[in-house]
């Protein structure tokens, strides 16, 4: 876009490429001033904007799911100062721009990960959930109170005992 604007005509392609950038800078400051903790918004934005022109994202239209990465990349970069690499961005951009993947790639919400157990009523049942609890993350093991609580797992006739009164270990 810099290239096109130096020789004082406005044409028909310099007004796509500002309202393609436009809409870019647009969708970066949304994204931007909705993420929470960031210290310097304006230095993000122009950061992320820039890279967005090195990117090319003048010359086509940024998708949301486009522009939802390179803002959340640049707040990476500049606010939390992690390194940049361009390849990798211009990699993740190129994906997001195809319809098939686009904001699959960068949904960032909250995915909770529930594990259904059935109860059956046999003396040692708690064996099968503790495999099926291990099966299903294996990193249980390894959290202290986690494998604690699991170990002290009762069978339903221990439990009763315990809750009438007389609890034998």
């Amino acid at each position: 876009m810099k290239e096109k604007t130096s020789d004082g005509l406005i044409t028909e392609e310099e007004l796509k490429y500002s309202k393609n950038f436009s809409y870019l800078v647009n969708g970066l400051y949304d994204v931007v001033s909705k993420a929470r903790n960031v210290n310097n918004p304006t230095k993000t934005i122009d950061y992320s904007s820039n890279l967005g022109l090195r990117l090319g994202f003048d010359k086509e239209v940024a998708k949301d799911a486009t522009i939802k990465a390179i803002g959340y990349y640049g707040i990476g970069v500049v606010d939390r100062k992690l390194p940049e690499n361009f390849d990798e961005i211009s990699l993740l951009t190129k994906a997001t721009q195809i319809d098939e993947y686009d904001d699959k790639l960068v949904d960032f919400s909250l995915t909770l990960l529930t594990q259904t157990l059935t109860l059956e009523p046999r003396k040692h049942h708690h064996i099968k959930h503790l495999k099926q609890l291990n099966k299903a993350s294996p990193t249980l093991k390894k959290i202290p109170s986690t494998s604690r609580e699991l170990s002290r797992t009762r069978t339903p006739s221990t439990l009763a005992a315990r809750t009438s009164g007389r609890w034998r270990p």
